[in-house]
């Protein structure tokens, strides 16, 4: 029966933690808020390999970036292993997440019973731990895996060491000592793990002796070893700067003022922010910062006097947790950006107000009659209130406009936080994203992130002059370089300089040498080059790095008699469609931006003597096989690149009919027609064919067209929008 109680409460508890981020299944990946730099753009976690694997653990990484500077192995092993099984699904990813906040929840409850012995305790501490608002960003970002799958192994650790305590058995020491390193490989945080156990032994009486503090040395030694990792991929990297380590009165300013926040957002989690803005370094801290240090220090004090007299044992155990686990990203040791507080750093930390919490239920339940029932009532109200915030929270991070839009509102006047919005915006409203970059640099020109959406607001505009000048100063602020390196690329690509876009992709492919995205780029640098060997060089090195396109040539060649006929280049890129992409935006480019007729007539040649070939194998393919069996690649060719094909013949035939080459003209609009015949009506009245209406072979291919069901008429002007890649953020935790 005792069992079946406790499965019970396991199932409501798990429910707890579960439903009140059933909306995060629903969020986005965010590009400009590290997911970027830890999932999309970690190309080395894209590929499940040995190799890949190895490179993970190492601290000077090979095979691609430490994302932030950050030894977190683990976390991207996890997301390695998602990628491989599922794709970049970002549900999926956010599920995993929500279920490690079950196993957590559970977990807090098993060490809160092995700490106190009470049930009832544990069970209150879960339920608080389980739907306080605080945790949504540790949850609904996918980046803070490192928080929750750090924070399982901590907990382990902490439940086997308890286990240990009571049992001495050595399979429970060596399950502590393990997942001790667990814990830190997923998050360096967990060098605090060796004083929590400390003062878990000494809660439940334990003294200061040898048998106390003797099997805590290889925790310490791995806590040291911890600090070791952390403190020099952090220097080596420049994300920690010796000033600001050095400045430790505003930094202990700061620990303090953040100390102070999360007390009141723990008591009122609401108005809760992405970003808690700091005053700049020339500002002066305000008297809230002195107060929040006067309170801390007396605090301190408090907890200190009443350990040495052996009163409140339960509140200077919660207190020392709190102040214990928090430390490292408390801002005594500075790292990366500029912040307050952050959400995600309470997650763990937090488990020490949830306990003091339900000590204060407990003491009132002690009493009985009307003041336990209205206790126990008070306290299922405030976990339906805190599970109500959390999910409407949760909703927050939908995507990066919605999180960054709600940071402005709590603090309208932070120029990080208006770099991040107009980052966040850029690629689908650059000239609103323009106007917050402003904004964000009118507060604080030394903004770096913010450089980037001033250099792409150039590049969108033609303007590439200004936008190479932009780019210069976010390198010089060593602000992204890999991607400021894709930026210069880019623009030389734009600009028509494929030679010197060359020597900026191979930038970006010496920070991520696993990304065949770039290597597909500089393939189609070289073909503009007229140097086919060197495309075909490129495009082999692409599939040596993702196994899978080996297997699909083998398929291709089975099921494909169009692919069969095909040069080798073509076979090269026709494993990879969405490369053409980046050509086509290269001649849309040309024809509506720069509006040079005769380079677009390049660029469209060069993308047509491909295109059309390629597309049809793909199309051949998905009428061939059971749709059970389609390769992802149908699916993209289907609903974008039929599109684009049309839409590029019908492009180029307006440039043919400019010069005057009808009969060219018009194969080129059969062709367009025949993947997307809502194109007729356009060509109809376009005033590019106007020389062609009358003509009997334009009259011909109008009426001789045998077309496939098509897609809506292309705008007004034949140009669709270009498709960008969203900047990604430094960030540390």
């Amino acid at each position: 029966m005792a069992r079946s109680r406790q499965l019970l409460l396991f199932a409501v508890l798990a429910l707890l933690a579960f439903l009140p981020y059933l909306p995060t299944l629903e969020n986005d990946f965010l590009p400009t808020w590290d997911d970027g730099r830890y999932v999309l753009q970690n190309y080395r976690i894209h590929q499940l390999a040995c190799d890949n694997i190895v490179d993970l653990f190492r601290l000077h990484p090979q095979r691609g970036q430490m994302p932030n500077a950050q030894y977190t192995p683990l976390v991207e092993l996890s997301f390695m292993l998602e990628c491989h099984f599922f794709g970049l699904a970002p549900g999926m990813f956010h599920l995993t997440n929500a279920l490690l906040h079950v196993l957590n929840t559970l977990l807090v409850f098993l060490f809160v019973r092995r700490l106190t012995g009470l049930v009832g305790w544990a069970g209150w501490t879960a339920a608080f731990f389980a739907v306080h608002p605080l945790h949504v960003e540790s949850v609904a970002w996918i980046t803070e895996r490192k928080d929750l799958l750090s924070a399982f192994f901590y907990l382990l650790a902490v439940v086997s060491y308890l286990r240990f305590l009571a049992s001495a058995a050595r399979r429970d020491y060596a399950l502590a000592i393990l997942a001790g390193i667990c814990a830190f490989l997923a998050k360096p945080l967990a060098v605090t793990l060796p004083a929590v156990l400390l003062i878990c032994a000494l809660y439940q009486g334990r003294g200061w002796g040898r048998k106390t503090l003797g099997p805590l040395v290889p925790f310490a030694a791995l806590s040291a070893l911890g600090a070791f990792v952390t403190f020099y991929t952090h220097f080596t990297t420049s994300i920690a700067r010796p000033d600001e380590v050095r400045a430790f009165g505003a930094n202990l300013l700061v620990a303090a003022r953040g100390v102070a926040l999360y007390a009141e957002k723990f008591i009122w989690p609401f108005k809760l922010s992405a970003f808690y803005p700091v005053p700049e370094t020339w500002q002066a801290f305000g008297p809230d910062y002195y107060a929040a240090l006067a309170a801390l220090l007396a605090g301190v004090g408090t907890l200190a006097y009443w350990a040495f007299h052996g009163r409140h044992r339960i509140v200077v155990f919660s207190g020392l947790f709190f102040l214990i686990a928090l430390a490292p990203s408390s801002r005594l040791v500075p790292v990366g950006m500029r912040f307050l507080a952050a959400d995600r750093f309470f997650y763990l930390p937090g488990i020490g107000f949830c306990l003091l919490l339900a000590a204060g239920l407990r003491s009132l339940s002690r009493k009985g009659g009307a003041v336990r029932a209205g206790a126990l009532a008070g306290a299922t109200m405030l976990c339906g209130l805190w599970a109500v915030a959390t999910w409407e929270r949760s909703k927050v991070w939908r995507d990066d406009e919605t999180l960054w839009r709600n940071a402005l509102a709590q603090y309208p006047d932070s120029a990080y936080i208006l770099g991040g919005l107009a980052q966040a915006l850029a690629p689908v409203d650059i000239e609103t994203a323009g106007r917050y970059a402003d904004r964000a640099l009118a507060i604080s020109s030394r903004e770096g992130q913010t450089m980037l959406v001033k250099a792409f607001q150039h590049q969108r505009a033609g303007e590439y002059g200004a936008c190479l000048d932009w780019l210069a100063k976010a390198e010089a602020r060593s602000v992204s370089p890999a991607y400021v390196a894709l930026m210069v690329g880019r623009t030389y690509s734009l600009m028509g300089n494929p030679a010197k876009a060359i020597e900026a992709y191979a930038r970006v492919l010496s920070f991520e040498p696993q990304s065949t995205e770039y290597l597909g780029w500089i393939a189609i640098s070289h073909l503009a080059l007229g140097d086919e060997a060197a495309a075909v060089e490129s495009l082999r090195n692409m599939r040596q790095i993702d196994v899978s396109l080996a297997s699909l040539d083998r398929r291709l060649d089975e099921d494909s008699p169009r692919y069969a006929r095909l040069s080798p280049l073509q076979r090269a890129i026709c494993l990879s469609p969405d490369l053409l992409r980046y050509q086509y935006e290269l001649a849309q480019n040309s024809q509506f931006v720069l509006k040079d007729k005769s380079r677009a007539m390049r660029e469209y040649g060069l993308l047509l003597a491909y295109y059309p070939a390629i597309v049809d194998v793909w199309l051949e393919l998905a009428e061939k096989l059971p749709r059970s069996r389609w390769p992802p690649q149908i699916g993209a060719v289907q609903n974008v690149h039929v599109r684009k094909v049309a839409v590029a013949l019908y492009n180029h035939a307006c440039l043919l009919a400019g010069r005057g080459e009808t009969n060219a003209a018009a194969e080129a609009l059969r062709q367009a027609f025949r993947y997307d015949s809502a194109l007729e009506r356009t060509a109809a009245t376009d005033p590019d064919l106007a020389g062609m209406q009358d003509l009997p072979e334009f009259l011909e291919t109008i009426r001789s067209t045998d077309a496939p069901e098509s897609q809506p008429p292309v705008p007004a002007g034949k140009q669709e929008p270009q498709e960008k890649r969203k900047a990604t953020m430094d960030r540390t935790d």
